[in-house]
């Protein structure tokens, strides 16, 4: 609740990363009580542990889809900067050779 209601970083994805994370590791807590002395019947641990392994696993796939969409939007701002800066170098030597030739023919 706390990282919900302050939001600590300045992105949003990070903010909604931490917040996957703290959502996370209530669930990791609430299913090692299975594993205690306090559940006794083996069948309930087992159908525990198979709980945790789908939270971790899903968990997993969810960051792992928030990092694969950081780092293709961070992969199109890269191109479209290297195509911006390779047209202006290709305008900035076409204005060059403009001016060359203008002095030539002068």
């Amino acid at each position: 609740m706390f990282l919900i209601y302050l939001q600590p970083y300045t992105n949003k994805m990070d903010n909604v990363t931490e917040i996957i994370n703290e959502f996370g590791v209530l669930a990791y807590i609430f299913h090692l009580r299975c594993f205690t002395d306090w559940i006794d019947d083996t069948t309930a641990r087992y159908n525990a542990g198979i709980s945790l392994i789908i939270t971790v696993s899903l968990k997993i796939l969810i960051l792992f889809a928030i990092w694969l969409r950081d780092v293709t939007l961070q992969m199109i701002l890269n191109c479209k900067k290297f195509c911006f800066l390779v047209k202006l170098k290709k305008d900035i030597q076409f204005e060059n050779e403009v001016e060359v030739e203008e002095q030539e023919n002068s």
